[in-house]
């Protein structure tokens, strides 16, 4: 069993970290150098050394994937990032898309011997998480994120450690993923002579870390991911406790250009983020005077009825199950999110005034950042945070044995106060 106790970096020596996004339609590497902490700060620093992506319309899609393509873009991501880096991937962290996710709530108990909570106990209540089967055959768990602690039957609102009792008992919330995109993305690395994947996520968590740390971290945030081909959505509050994928994407929109103007891909993709939602959409000195009318047309007949009708169609699904949009924290992300004016359509559609577009925090990372700014590097770089400091005591679990493979340590436990 793999132990990833991340309180043990060497005080010396620097570690080598790389994360994998693995999306719908594009896949992004990078490889950073993370600084051993020099107190008892779980905050480190970080140098990006290295970043690499390659465009994969077909990888992906919302009924499955192409094991090959899928390989081929992951191969050739990483290998763009360790060419930067002039160094090698060893030890990988895979973000997962949100596509065909299950989820499902457990729950586990433990006596309390000495009659108070220690970490022992904690570790011993994790221990279980591995009895916990998939709630479908053929998914495999990729993490478990606790909800909620009690002693002796009375919620413990803050960490348990210290707690006086005779049982503790947690509920956490599993997430699991398909096991042939788990295999695949594995197979694709196992490829790499010395590359060991030693754990996943699914984006939409991932995201999480790139969100403004200012932000209220008890909001309810509903994390839209357009990607090129799948836009895949996650309602994020103390956890993810809900994930869709729907079919829709960049490439729907870049078609509808193509279709309309009779253009090649590689200009309607242009005209695509050139032209916008509504607005200018870029500045008026770029486009040239026999632009302009398809400027309007892409944008007043395209690329707005369509991006409306999504975020109406989005609305419409959230409402049948209860959730009241208007109410909720909306983060556009993935590539697609960069298209002019696509904030203002949400607000608008959804009725959520709180609504924006995810510019990843890399305010503490060093190296290579200028290629990480875009609404796509949101969760390479919230994977990347997520890494070097796990918030909420997260529960990974080893890609090929499937047992929780990460032990609490006080230091992770006392940031759980602050989501609970």
């Amino acid at each position: 069993m793999i132990d990833h106790d991340f309180d043990r970096l060497d005080d010396e020596a620097a570690e080598l970290v790389t994360v994998l996004d693995v999306g719908t339609g594009t896949v992004r590497a990078l490889i950073a150098e993370v600084q051993a902490s020099r107190d008892a700060s779980p905050r480190r620093d970080v140098r990006v050394l290295g970043v690499g992506q390659t465009s994969s319309p077909f990888a992906l899609d919302a009924f499955g994937f192409q094991p090959e393509a899928l390989a081929r873009s992951i191969n050739t991501a990483v290998g763009q990032a360790e060419v930067m880096a002039k160094t090698t991937a060893r030890r990988v962290w895979v973000a997962l898309p949100c596509v065909k996710m299950k989820s499902q709530l457990v729950t586990r108990s433990v006596s309390l011997p000495a009659g108070r909570v220690r970490e022992e106990d904690l570790r011993k209540l994790q221990g279980q998480l591995g009895q916990a089967g998939p709630p479908k055959e053929g998914y495999t768990p990729v993490h478990a994120l606790p909800r909620r602690y009690d002693v002796d039957g009375v919620r413990v609102v803050t960490a348990p450690v210290g707690q006086s009792g005779r049982r503790l008992s947690a509920e956490w919330q599993f997430l699991y993923a398909p096991q042939a995109l788990i295999k695949g993305v594995l197979d694709a690395l196992a490829a790499r002579r010395g590359v060991e994947v030693v754990g996943m996520m699914l984006s939409v968590l991932a995201v999480g870390r790139s969100l403004d740390a200012q932000r209220n971290p008890k909001e309810s945030v509903l994390v839209v991911d357009i990607g090129e081909n799948v836009t895949t959505v996650g309602l994020w509050a103390q956890g993810l406790v809900m994930g869709e994928a729907f079919a829709f994407g960049g490439r729907q929109l870049t078609q509808e250009v193509v279709k309309t103007f009779g253009c090649s891909e590689q200009e309607a993709t242009r005209l695509k983020h050139l032209a916008g939602v509504k607005g200018p959409g870029a500045d008026a000195a770029s486009i040239r005077g026999d632009e302009q009318e398809n400027h309007r047309i892409a944008r007043f007949v395209v690329l707005g009825p369509r991006i409306g009708e999504f975020f109406a169609h989005l609305r419409a699904h959230m409402e049948r199950r209860g959730l009241e949009v208007g109410r909720l924290r909306v983060e556009l992300m993935g590539g697609t999110a960069s298209i002019e004016g696509i904030a203002d359509e949400a607000r608008r559609v959804l009725g959520a005034s709180n609504c924006r577009v995810v510019t990843p925090d890399t305010r503490r990372l060093g190296g290579v950042v200028d290629a990480l700014c875009d609404p796509g590097s949101a969760s390479l770089v919230g994977l990347l945070h997520w890494r070097v400091v796990n918030p909420d005591g997260a529960v990974w679990f080893d890609p090929s044995s499937r047992q929780p493979i990460r032990r609490i340590s006080r230091t992770v436990m006392a940031l759980v106060d602050r989501l609970f």
